[in-house]
């Protein structure tokens, strides 16, 4: 869970820090050292209006769900875990006991990733207006929507929707190593200056397309 924030930059690092220790574990899954899980003991509760709203959202159902299910073992006999049965891997495993889910989303000439290109338009004032798809505009003809609103890039604009969560991708991947600054101004800068190498603008491309209405954001969404 706290993987899956950060890595949508969601939260900061230091966020995903303290979430981990609070439940007594590290990042990477492992059990706490002693020394952490003894400071747990002492730490002050994790208030959830502290984080961003879609964060705090996503904890607040997963804190409730359980809930729910602790409230449901006091009242149903729980029953204990056969591995060779109930486990994915066992080897009287039988898939047909899992639910089957079908969705179907249908799309049709819309965007699934924004491209780089398209992400450092929209500054320019034509950009504000409609195109034609021949370039031979007429009456009557079909338009094409407007590329950007002519004052901003379209990376801007959604930096400008939200900023904190612009400030988190830069935290990620300097603690990752992927760039040397935590400046998230120096990552916008080296964006549009086409400095970064290609993992960092899928990066980039990534965090913009789950927060604009894009194909991939929806798929995404009925995963999770």
């Amino acid at each position: 869970m706290v993987r899956g924030l950060l890595a949508e930059s969601l939260i900061s690092p230091k966020q995903a820090q303290s979430l981990a220790q609070a439940a007594g574990i590290a990042l990477d899954g492992d059990e706490a050292p002693m020394t952490q899980r003894s400071r747990v003991k002492n730490q002050k509760p994790i208030h959830l209006t502290r984080f961003p709203a879609l964060a705090a959202e996503r904890l607040a159902f997963f804190f409730q769900s359980l809930k729910s299910i602790e409230e449901q073992s006091l009242v149903k006999t729980p029953k204990s875990f056969e591995p060779s049965t109930d486990a994915l891997t066992g080897a009287d495993f039988d898939p047909g006991s899992i639910p089957s889910l079908t969705q179907i989303i249908p799309a049709y000439n819309e965007v699934v990733i924004p491209s780089a290109e398209f992400l450092r338009s929209g500054a320019e004032p034509d950009d504000a207006k409609n195109g034609s798809p021949d370039d031979q505009p007429g009456l009557g003809d079909l338009t094409l929507p407007p590329q950007g609103d002519g004052v901003n890039t379209n990376l801007a604009f959604m930096i400008s929707q939200f900023p904190d969560e612009w400030v988190f991708l830069t935290k990620r991947l300097h603690a990752e190593g992927w760039i040397e600054t935590a400046e998230s101004q120096d990552l916008y800068s080296d964006f549009m200056k086409q400095r970064l190498n290609h993992e960092i603008i899928v990066e980039i491309r990534l965090w913009t397309a789950m927060r604009m209405q894009s194909v991939a954001k929806t798929v995404i969404g009925a995963l999770q």
